[in-house]
């Protein structure tokens, strides 16, 4: 599709360079039974960590990258289960990733990578801020999907005044 495509990229601390990748479009990322952002075998939906340093190649794949070495998953991964993290940060000193991921119907959220190790889920298409979305092929919830992170912060399309805060 022609949305949902991302656009950001920079180069952290470590010398790598972040690349955040879109979900590819449409609405609720229905390109395969999981979706492209929970579907590790390709590159949207996700954040993505390259080597462009090396000689005689386009990049290459970090050993320390989660997924680096792995049958049926792209080394590139550095987090995913994104939808479009189009507005993103990398703190200097510390060297966390700040995300700004784009909602689909209802909500918008802030990932932050602060405590977390490499490879997060952050749970899109299964989870939109600190709520489940009910699309097919997801777990049914009252409860957060198990096995992913929560946003640090989310709030609604309609009110700023929606505003949740994790743990407040």
């Amino acid at each position: 599709a022609d949305n949902h495509n991302a656009g950001w990229m920079d180069f952290g601390p470590d010398g790598y360079l972040y690349v955040a990748a879109g979900d590819g479009g449409s609405g609720g990322d229905p390109w395969s039974d999981s979706g492209n952002a929970q579907n590790k075998k390709v590159l949207l939906g996700k954040m993505l960590r390259l080597d462009v340093s090396v000689t005689g190649a386009t990049y290459a794949i970090p050993a320390t990258n989660p997924f680096a070495g792995m049958s049926g998953r792209r080394g590139e991964i550095w987090h995913y289960g994104l939808r479009n993290p189009w507005r993103d940060s990398i703190d200097r000193l510390t060297g966390d990733l700040w995300i700004g991921d784009v909602g689909q119907d209802t909500r918008e959220e802030i990932d932050a990578s602060i405590g977390r190790p490499a490879g997060v889920n952050w749970g899109w298409k299964c989870e939109e801020g600190f709520f489940c979305t009910g699309y097919p092929n997801c777990p049914t919830c009252p409860n957060i999907v198990p096995g992913t992170s929560q946003p640090i912060a989310d709030y609604a399309h309609t009110l700023m005044s929606d505003f949740f805060i994790a743990g407040g």
